[in-house]
Parts: structure tokens; sequence; C-alpha cells
């Protein structure tokens, strides 16, 4: 996936599905949005667009009514939605979150492992999945066997038992086992509330440069947002 950072203006290949982030505070602006999707709209070929967005703002209550005005507005430009949560304090942690999250979601179509997602798996999560609520961790050495509790911390409480389907990847080293990649998978479904397996399509990559390391990137459809599109 091809991702553009908010302000970025030149744009070189539309060949690939688009990541957009965008950091909202108080009120969202969407007109470089706007403007990608309008130019967008004169090819021949749309790629996927999807937003990946994040709140800065301290009372909880608050963010939440500016995420639901946000994801409104987002609806009539983009494709699909990721929210990635944040309790930063300071504006430039919320930032550099956004910006992790964004850079990781990007690559999850290009990293070659012995489970891959591709593009077109990345097109038929998001046609039914148009708002989904992202969660990372990364664990290593001694608290390797940490990784999946971290993982589930970094999604609200709120959100489980609400989802429809998850993308659930594990960036790991070449000692990964198969025992370790199903203890992950069934921490995460069951925390998550998810009934069936089925409905998380997972990848595992191996990353040559991680020692006794493990990273976990899920994005998780949201139920009362789910819908069908053609994308």
């Amino acid at each position: 996936m091809r991702l553009i950072k908010e302000g970025e203006g030149r744009i070189l290949s539309w060949t690939e599905p688009i990541i957009i982030t965008n950091l909202i505070v108080e009120k969202i602006n969407i007109n470089y949005i706007k403007d990608i999707v309008t130019y967008l709209k004169k090819r021949e070929e749309e790629p996927l667009i999807i937003a990946v967005i994040s709140v800065f703002e301290k009372d909880e209550s608050k963010k939440d009514r500016i995420l639901k005005k946000s994801i409104k507005k987002l609806k009539k430009e983009v494709d699909a939605i990721i929210i990635v949560p944040n309790n930063a304090k300071e504006y430039f942690v919320a930032e550099k979150i956004l910006e992790n999250a964004g850079e990781k979601i990007s690559s999850l179509d290009k990293r070659k492992g012995f489970i891959n997602i591709d593009a077109t798996d990345m097109r038929f999560f998001f046609r039914s999945n148009t708002v989904s609520i992202y969660g990372f961790a990364s664990a290593e050495g001694e608290n390797r066997n940490k990784a999946e509790k971290k993982f589930i911390s970094s999604i609200p409480e709120k959100y489980r038992g609400k989802i429809s389907e998850a993308l659930l990847i594990e960036n790991t080293d070449t000692q990964v086992g198969v025992s370790e990649h199903r203890r992950i998978v069934e921490y995460v479904r069951k925390k998550m509330e998810i009934k069936d397996i089925s409905e998380i399509l997972v990848g595992v990559n191996l990353e040559s440069n991680f020692k006794n390391r493990v990273d976990i990137i899920g994005v998780f459809g949201l139920k009362e947002e789910a819908g069908s599109r053609k994308l």
C-alpha cells in the first residue's frame, strides 16, 4: 500500500491501495483528502483509499463526539477508515503514534512470510469493514510471551464484542513456532469476543533482523459500521 502523510503534495503512484493519515484536533480538515479523491476520480482505475485517523483530545467524552463527526464526514470521501486509539497528553506524541500506525498498516501487504496478506486480501476485508479499530504491540526477550496481552491492552475495552472481522499480522523471527502462533490468535479471539476463528484473517511474516521478538498488528472491523461497498 502507498502511504500519504498529511500535507504531502506529490503522489508517485496510484496502482496500489492508498493510505492517508489524519490527526484530528476539534474540527477535521479533509480538504486535502477531497483533493486527492477528486484527482482519483479522473483516473481510469481508482485504488482503494483508506483514511487512518486518530483524535487528539484529553476529554474522553469530547473525543468520542469528535470521532463520530469525523467518521461521518470521511465516509463521504474515502472507501474505509481505520481508527488509531491514543491516550496522548501531548500533540507530538499523538502525531508520532499515528505516524507509526500509518507506516505499519501500509506495509501489511508488502512483507513476505509463510502466511501472506496481499492487496486482494485487503480489498476483500475493507469491502465489508468500512470502519475499523487498530491495535499494536511488540515484545521481545523474556517478555515475548506477553505480546498478546500488550496487544489487547492497546485497544479500548469498549470495542470488545463489537467486532465483525479481523486482520491479524505477526512479524517475528525465524524461530516462530506453531504453538506461539496458535496461542496469540486464540487469545486475541477470546479477548476481543470474536465467535469464530474463521473471522480472523491471519498473516505471519519472518523478519531477519528480529531476535527473540514478535510484533502484533491488528485491524478489527466494527459491527455497527459494517457494510458493503464496491471497491
